[in-house]
């Protein structure tokens, strides 16, 4: 069934008749493609595959919907539509092949501008492979206005599927996926995370951070109830003592630098690694001095050497600050935050 538009009713709302119509009519064209795809899932594909070809409001490129402003292109069927035209094809098509579904026009707001796209059981359908589909979905949310979870269950299951998308981009990340979902559902029945499966429980927890911004508070609060919660279990069962957060601790968490009295070392983070890291958003004090450690152990400054330094730059009013703190333990609650992640796996490839 198709119903009246998510929002831009002026615009929409005369294209959605529009679809009503070629439906109602059941356009001999249109069939007998929906025909030929077969099943809504395979129209996805097939028109993620099609060409982009975006209105520049020619006048002569048409046929075009006068009721909007500016007067938009809608061409059904269209070898190289853009997203107006995708999304009421999609419509038509999948009303003829699975007319259960409720299905509705809505354009959101995107970094690269405005972007209408289907909305199928409140749920948005991607046929742009340029749009991300956290983008989609929190911009769809936001204009149904649909509620943040509000138990700790539904906030797992939010926290882990935000961190799909970016998860399959990352080597293994669909195993971390996999068993962070695992961990945190359990977690949420009041089981502490064990040792081996905190690597993961960060990484989907930072992902999570990362995308979150979008849904705007609500998205960040969802993640932040989920680490906390893993935070007070972690108390609760004695593993954690909390460290309390150093007050004058900079601001600017990713400006690292080791200082020695008037000198300042910038640890140099190779370039692939360091792009991965920045967008990853996880570039911070520990991985930097994670850097910093094994750039000195290749000098033959050691951990004991380093001890030694402190000592005698304390005399004279002066430390190395974060460097001589240890990385935590694994099975720590420390462990679990970002920076403490990237240290980690630094460390152990030699940050070279």
């Amino acid at each position: 069934m198709i119903t009246a538009p998510l929002n831009d009713h002026a615009c929409l709302g005369p294209i959605t008749d529009i679809v009503r119509t070629l439906v109602a009519d059941r356009d001999p064209e249109l069939l007998a493609l929906a025909r030929e795809l077969g099943t809504p899932a395979a129209t996805i594909r097939w028109m993620r595959s099609l060409p982009q070809r975006d209105d520049t409001g020619e006048p002569d490129d048409g046929p075009r919907v006068d009721a909007c402003s500016p007067p938009q292109r809608l061409r059904l069927p269209a070898p190289d539509p853009n997203c107006l035209e995708r999304s009421s094809l999609f419509c038509v098509l999948a009303e003829f092949l699975d007319p259960r579904a409720t299905r509705r026009l809505a354009t959101i707001d995107t970094p690269v501008g405005r972007h209408t796209l289907p909305v199928e059981n409140n749920a948005p359908v991607v046929l742009d492979p340029r749009v991300p589909r956290n983008c989609a979905q929190s911009g769809v949310d936001v204009l149904a206005a649909t509620p943040a979870p509000a138990d700790l269950a539904g906030c797992t299951s939010w926290v882990c599927r935000v961190a799909v998308e970016p998860a399959h981009k990352l080597p293994g990340g669909p195993r971390r996926l996999r068993n962070a979902q695992t961990a945190l559902a359990a977690m949420a029945q009041g089981q502490p995370i064990t040792s081996k499966l905190a690597e993961d429980v960060a990484t989907v927890l930072a992902l999570a951070a990362r995308e979150a911004p979008q849904w705007g508070p609500a998205g960040v609060g969802v993640v932040e109830r989920v680490a906390q919660a893993v935070l007070d279990l972690e108390r609760a069962v004695g593993r954690c003592g909390g460290s309390p957060r150093d007050e004058d601790a900079p601001a600017h968490r990713n400006a690292v630098e080791l200082r020695v009295g008037r000198y300042r070392l910038r640890p140099a983070i190779p370039q692939a690694l360091g792009a991965a890291l920045r967008a990853l958003g996880v570039v911070g004090l520990e991985a930097g001095t994670a850097v910093a450690r094994v750039k000195l152990a290749m000098l033959g400054v050691t951990p004991g050497v380093l001890g030694i330094l402190e000592s005698e730059l304390n005399k004279d009013g002066m430390t190395l600050g974060p460097l001589t703190k240890p990385p935590p333990p694994s099975h720590s609650i420390a462990a679990l935050t970002k920076d403490a992640l990237v240290a980690r796996h630094l460390e152990r490839a030699g940050a070279a």
